[in-house]
């Protein structure tokens, strides 16, 4: 089991906490999170963990136009 088996070894829930400060934080999946950066002391930390080695890939996605907000005028 593990990376590359298509298999995670482990699920946010079970014993995981996820906690954010300055985002919006989803689970999309057993072994993955989504967010939303709010501010720039963004702060994700994730407790629970064993001691095995962990892989972080992360992905930067934008915002469609059509969602981001405009100022007022």
């Amino acid at each position: 089991r593990g990376a590359g088996t298509g298999v995670p070894d482990f699920s946010i829930g079970d014993g995981v906490e996820v906690h954010g400060r300055s985002a919006e934080v989803e689970r999309i999946a057993d072994n993955a999170l989504t967010f939303i950066v709010l501010g720039d002391d963004l702060r994700l930390d994730v407790t629970g963990l064993d001691d095995r080695d962990l892989i972080v890939d992360l992905e930067r996605k934008e915002a469609p136009a059509d969602a981001e907000t405009e100022a007022p005028a």
